[in-house]
């Protein structure tokens, strides 16, 4: 079964292009240019399970696929969350650095 933790979840959302736009309570709001959004929960280390696990997979825009890691031939094609390489449901961009 596949699981991640937040840290993992948050390197993905940096690394595809996302913000963090705000932070409440225990969840942090993570913004992309292109209107996509997820919402990741802190809480202290523990692991985000299955159901969710593959919902935020979804808002990310990583498609439920596993690539095995023979099967990489392109570091933009799939992103590694959790334990597992991740088919990309759209092609990576370079993530811009705004001022605020």
């Amino acid at each position: 079964m596949p699981s991640a933790r937040a840290v993992e979840f948050r390197r993905a959302a940096l690394r595809l292009g996302f913000e963090r736009r705000r932070q409440t309570g225990s969840h942090e709001r993570w913004i992309h240019q292109d209107g996509r959004a997820v919402t990741i929960p802190i809480h202290g280390g523990s692991k985000i399970g299955p159901p969710l696990f593959h919902k935020m997979l979804a808002q990310l825009g990583v498609s439920c696929r596993r690539i095995p890691r023979a099967a990489m031939t392109s570091a933009s094609s799939a992103i590694y969350v959790g334990t597992t390489f991740w088919k990309l449901s759209f092609p990576m961009r370079k993530p811009t650095h705004r001022r605020h």
